[in-house]
């Protein structure tokens, strides 16, 4: 009798299962976006601004620190053309220069079709933006006081950063000065929604909007890069490397 004992054989597509959960939990959530979005785009339409958002907007404006008003015009301010085109324009400079092709392409592609997107959802809700008479706002004369819903600043940064922290995450080998990164990208996500609403150029709803927009293209965005890079990108130099 041998004295090798066979080891169970694994179930063909067994070490897929997982990938295949993750991709149906992503489309449930991605799902679970869209529908969000569109019940308050539907809202927002009809709707200047809800009880809560004037009460988020009066709290986060009752913060009267000098480093917190420092750091929310800083924030606002990487948010503005034409500063947000020449940072946009250096991601993609950079991922090029990096060997990050592809995703130079995919993050790209994805900038574009956000404000595409984000622009014409703008212009179907019109929903108008904070009343100087209501919270303090910062530039009344912004977009002559409409196009709120969604919020731009925050759906550009949930593109070009979580893109990027997207891209950090699936290395093999990440650095420390790369983990730094990717705590600095994810909080800037969140305090462009804050400066926002401090600097009452939108409401508390208009930012819940652009996150969620957001999200949604960024999944697209994802998706794109995970189907081409295999298909027209073959050759490049290992995501561990980088």
């Amino acid at each position: 009798m041998s004295n090798v004992i066979s080891q169970p054989t694994p179930a063909i597509g067994a070490d897929r299962a997982p990938a295949r959960t993750q991709r149906r939990g992503s489309l449930v959530l991605i799902l679970g976006a869209v529908i969000t979005f569109g019940a308050l785009a539907v809202l927002a339409h009809s709707t200047p601004y809800f009880p809560f958002d004037l009460a988020v907007t009066r709290a986060v404006q009752s913060i009267h620190a000098g480093w917190f008003d420092a750091l929310m015009r800083a924030v606002n301010f990487t948010g503005y053309p034409p500063q947000v085109f020449v940072e946009i324009a250096l991601a993609l400079v950079i991922f090029w220069f990096i060997g990050w092709r592809w995703q130079a392409i995919a993050l790209l592609a994805g900038n574009l079709t956000i404000g595409a997107v984000g622009s014409a959802v703008k212009m179907l809700v019109a929903r108008p933006r904070p009343l100087p008479d209501l919270v303090y706002v910062a530039n009344p004369a912004l977009d002559g006081g409409m196009l709120s819903f969604p919020a731009g600043h925050v759906q550009g940064a949930v593109i070009g950063l979580g893109f990027l922290i997207y891209l950090l995450l699936h290395l093999s080998r990440r650095t420390a000065w790369q983990n730094a990164l990717l705590v600095v990208a994810a909080a800037l996500i969140l305090l462009n929604g804050i400066s926002r609403v401090y600097a009452g150029e939108h409401w508390f709803s208009d930012v819940v909007g652009g996150y969620l927009l957001g999200s949604i293209v960024l999944w697209l965005t994802i998706q794109l890069y995970e189907w081409g890079k295999p298909k027209f990108f073959r050759n490049e130099a290992d995501d561990a490397q980088r």
